[in-house]
């Protein structure tokens, strides 16, 4: 340490020198006569942390010029000067041990370092020398009293640290220093695994001298060092295994032994040095893959080759019925493919699905291994069990090339699935106009209907394909066709909103008169779903505006029961009957008020329509505007001069719905014009009785503000605090009870509130009761039974 000055001079000029460099620094410090080569730190790792070696060197300088070294009144101070941290709890020990700078780390552990410090990755300073395989620092670690065995966040050692990048002498150094060689990380690696995954021979072959029992470890993945070397295609590495006896049929937890993964992944010399041991080629992993499947799914042909050479069985399946014949096809390896039809497979093979290879290049789109297939006879009508073969698939799935070989090779224009699809109707579905093509100049039928009575013409006019149907039509397509709905093309076009196609289907003569099976025609479709543009298009031909549906609808009645204002004025501009009734006398009007639209009610208020009018069930708008709450059409209906007093065929109003329903603003509103709040229905409630047996607080709330009447009692003598009770509404029971309720009241059967809450089980609400002040008297119940 004699000369520790110059040291650290040429150690803080190194640092900063070589913040822009990525090489390896060699220094030649004569007065420490040795040698050290040093990693270059990241450039990020030096603008955050070199105030820490500027920290200690500046006190070290110091103390060297004031001959304070060791003093106790100046210079570095144990647990001050050198457990400081940065960001990442890193000490300058750590530093010093990840840069290989053994003497300043030395001279930091005679001023009392902490040689366990760990940094926010749970590191230590020996874990960090052992990722750097600086062998000198960890002798000096160690030698200074560091735990060989210290585990970092992910519980690593720096023993596992050492195998993992094939240090073997510094594996050998800790093993000698004590290192726990089964100690395992939290995937449960331990050394000997991180060896074996980064495949360093040597390393493996030394710790397998001194660890019993550990060459058949396995991770939580269930791999082993064999698995390992044949995942990784370690040929090497599965040699030196085997020669050690490793178990070659050792499986992890998807059921992959070395074998399987080397075929997989394409090792073809470590699968033969592995099938020279005579494994089992037979074996399954969990979804029942084989060896032979695992090499054709990925198409390694050379491997594939190797093993059925070996002996392996090419009609083996997995768990879905899929062989390895199947699993080429479906990965499009023509190569590979080719091989299982040279060894003589089954081209019509099928997988639990009724999928043959051919279907699965049709699905997949693989044009070659289809054209493949085709050449050695694959069945084009081979169905799966949807009812697809590979035509249908390859449409409805858009792959172009593939459809134009299956057509080249006579498959079927006109098959259909399960569902009745044809070729045909799939591309038009999907829009693929260039498939559709094709198929037309293979002379696709455009009649032919799906199950639905959907053909190609009606799908294209609810998609709204222009050009389709000009093409389909071109080729014969009916114009009036219906599917099992009894809709034509014009009424998908008109429902869904296509103008340009509606307007080019009735400059063809398109009936504007059709009806579906619900009695809609295209204007009744076009009203309901709020398509003006296509009304303007309709109206003009369209000579009855008060065509009904099965429910007595007309488009009028349709458009204000959605809120369609403007649809609603227009239809009324061109003669629309206002006063047109359905099967239930509700007309426009009512409608409107029932769907709460505010401003299509005001417009047929203005227009004529009757503020009073009832349909069959006696209500009004101000009825159904109360039941469903819609305070903007209460309002609306009040300042008309709208009757709040009349009551439909149940014996309710409109404050009687809204205390029902729990509409609170609903209820204001109509209280401004109505103060009768003992108003009765046909069971005698009040909308206090009424609110309560529904549990609406707030309305109860607003109702006793109002002075309404605690105590008021049905036909059946309940009180609203007993029908509060009997429907489990405690929020209700409290308020009420505070209000001053009888709690004693009882109904016609000498029921009380108590005892219609033990009934429902409501202990929440029995507590409650109990709770107040009141003495209860014990009723005893008697049931008698037949």
């Amino acid at each position: 340490m004699s000369n520790i000055s110059s040291y650290l001079a040429a150690l803080l000029l190194l640092i900063i020198k070589s913040a822009s460099s990525q090489n390896y620094h060699t220094i030649h410090l004569d007065s420490l006569q040795h040698e050290t080569l040093i990693p270059q730190p990241p450039l990020a790792l030096l603008k955050s942390n070199l105030k820490y070696f500027n920290y200690v060197t500046d006190n070290l300088l110091r103390q060297k010029r004031d001959n304070s070294f060791g003093s106790s009144t100046g210079g570095v101070k144990a647990g001050k000067d050198t457990e400081q941290t940065d960001k990442d709890q890193k000490t300058p020990l750590i530093y010093a041990a990840i840069q290989g700078y053994t003497s300043l780390a030395e001279l930091l552990l005679s001023k009392g370092a902490n040689i366990e410090a760990r940094d926010n990755t749970n590191s230590t300073a020996l874990n960090w020398a052992a990722w750097y395989n600086n062998i000198e620092m960890v002798e000096l670690l160690l030698n200074k009293g560091a735990n060989v065995n210290a585990q970092d966040e992910d519980l690593k050692t720096s023993l596992m640290y050492a195998a993992q990048h094939g240090h073997t002498e510094l594996v050998k150094l800790l093993l000698s220093r004590g290192a726990d060689i089964n100690l395992k990380d939290k995937e449960s690696s331990g050394a000997f695994l991180w060896a074996a995954w980064e495949g360093h021979v040597e390393t493996v072959d030394f710790l397998l001298s001194n660890g019993s029992d550990i060459i058949e470890m396995k991770d939580s993945y269930g791999k082993t060092a064999l698995i390992y070397a044949g995942q990784n295609g370690y040929t090497d590495l599965a040699n030196l295994l085997l020669s050690r006896g490793a178990n070659i049929e050792a499986v992890d937890n998807n059921g992959d032994n070395a074998l399987m993964l080397a075929s997989s992944n394409g090792y073809k010399e470590t699968a033969e040095l592995i099938l020279s041991k005579q494994p089992n080629i037979e074996v399954k992993d969990n979804v029942g893959k084989t060896a032979l499947m695992d090499a054709a799914a990925n198409g390694h042909t050379d491997i594939a080759e190797l093993l059925i050479m070996k002996g392996a069985n090419i009609t083996a399946k997995d768990v879905e019925g899929s062989d390895a014949f199947h699993w080429a096809a479906w990965e499009g390896h023509v190569n590979t493919t080719a091989l299982f039809i040279e060894k003589g497979i089954d081209l019509e093979l099928r997988d639990n699905y009724g999928n043959t290879a051919l279907i699965y290049s049709g699905k997949r789109g693989h044009t070659e291994v289809a054209r493949l297939l085709l050449s050695k006879g694959a069945n084009t009508t081979a169905k799966d069990n949807s009812g697809n073969n590979a035509l249908l698939w390859a449409v409805a799935k858009g792959y172009n090339e593939t459809v134009r070989v299956l057509l080249t090779n006579d498959s079927d224009v006109n098959v259909q699935n399960t569902n009745g699809k044809t070729p045909l109707i799939n591309a038009v579905m999907k829009g693929y106009t260039a498939i559709m093509e094709m198929l037309l100049a293979k002379g696709a039928n455009v009649e032919i209907k799906d199950n639905s009575g959907m053909n190609a013409l009606l799908w294209a006019t609810q998609n709204g394909n222009m050009y389709i149907i000009q093409l389909l039509l071109s080729k014969g397509a009916n114009l009036e066709e219906k599917d099992t709905n009894g809709r034509s093309a014009l009424i998908y076009a008109s429902q869904r909103g296509h103008e340009e196609v509606v307007e080019f289907l009735l400059s063809k003569g398109a009936d504007i008169t059709v009806r579906d099976n619900d009695g809609n025609d295209a204007l009744l479709w076009a009203a309901k779903n709020g398509r003006n543009e296509v009304i303007n298009l309709l109206l003009p031909k369209c000579s009855n505006l008060e065509t009904k549906d099965n429910d007595e609808k007309t488009a009028l009645i349709a458009a204000a029961g959605q809120g369609y204002t403007d649809l609603v004025d227009l239809f009324l501009s061109k003669g629309a009957d206002i006063s047109a009734k359905d099967k239930e006398s509700s007309d426009a009007f009512l409608w409107a008020t029932w769907q709460g639209h505010a401003d299509t009610a005001n417009l047929l208020l203005s227009s004529g329509s009757g503020l009073e009018l009832r349909d069959a069930y006696g209500k009004t708008g101000l009825i159904y505007a109360g039941q469903r709450g819609h305070t903007d059409v209460i309002k609306l209906l009040l300042s008309k001069g709208a009757n709040t007093k009349v009551k439909d065929k149940s014996g309710n109003n409109a404050l009687l719905w809204a205390a029902t329903n729990g509409h609170t603003q609903a209820l204001e509103n109509l209280l401004t014009k109505d103060r009768n709040i003992e108003v009765t229905d046909a069971s005698n409630r009040t909308p206090l009785l009424n609110a309560a047996m529904n549990g609406h607080l707030e309305i109860v709330n607003v109702l006793l503000t109002q002075g309404a009447n605690i105590e008021a009692r049905d036909k059946d003598g309940k009180t609203p605090l007993i029908l509060a009770a009997e429907n489990g509404h405690a929020a209700v029971v409290s308020l009420l009870l505070k209000k001053g309720a009888d709690v004693e009241a009882k109904d016609n059967e000498q029921t009380n509130a108590l005892l219609w809450a033990t009934w429902g089980g409501h202990t929440d609400v029995i507590d409650l009761i109990l709770s107040t002040e009141k003495t209860f008297h014990v009723i005893t119940i008697s049931f008698y039974c037949d």
